[in-house]
C-alpha cells in the first residue's frame, strides 16, 4: 500500500477521501447504467495485476493502424518495405497484420465484388472507398462495428 504523510504533496485526509470516493461510488450508481447504454462502454476488472487489466483492455480497444506510405523512388520503395519488415517480426504481446491496399484492390476487382466494381469506376480516385474496404477488414468480427 501506498502511505502519504501530511507533509507530502497529494496528501489526502481519511477522512476527504472518504467522502470523495462515496461521492464517485453515488454517481457511479447512475453514471455507469447511462454510458452502458448510450456509449460502447467496458467495464475492466483493475483488481488484478497491471498486466493483464491491460491485456483485458486491450481485447475492447480499436485496432491500431500503422499506415506506412513510400514515395516514387526505388530509394523510398525499399526503406518502406524495410519499415514494413521490421514491424511484421515484431516480438511481444502486439502483433500487427499487413494489409496490402494494392493487393486488396486488385482482388476485389478480379472477385467482381461491388466494391470492387466501384473501385474500378472510381480510378485513382478512391481514397473514400479504400477506407471502406479496409474498414471492414479491420472490423471484421468486432462486436458493434460494421
Amino acid at each position: 500500500m501506498i502511505q502519504h504523510g501530511q507533509n507530502e504533496a497529494g496528501y489526502i485526509p481519511s477522512s476527504v477521501l472518504s467522502q470523495k470516493i462515496k461521492k464517485y461510488n453515488d454517481a457511479c450508481v447512475e453514471l455507469i447504467p447511462l454510458l452502458r447504454q448510450i456509449t460502447n462502454m467496458h467495464e475492466i476488472n483493475t483488481e488484478t495485476t497491471f498486466r493483464e487489466s491491460c491485456k483485458e483492455m486491450s481485447k475492447h480497444v480499436e485496432p491500431t493502424i500503422v499506415h506506412v506510405r513510400s514515395g516514387a523512388s526505388e530509394q523510398s520503395k525499399h526503406v518502406r518495405n524495410h519499415i514494413v519488415q521490421a514491424i511484421e517480426h515484431l516480438e511481444g504481446d502486439y502483433k500487427f497484420t499487413k494489409l496490402d491496399v494494392e493487393e486488396l484492390k486488385a482482388s476485389e476487382q478480379i472477385r467482381g465484388t461491388e466494391l470492387g466494381k466501384k473501385l474500378k469506376a472510381a480510378g485513382r480516385n478512391n481514397t473514400n472507398l479504400v477506407v471502406d474496404m479496409i474498414k471492414k477488414i479491420i472490423y471484421n468480427g468486432i462486436d458493434g462495428h460494421n
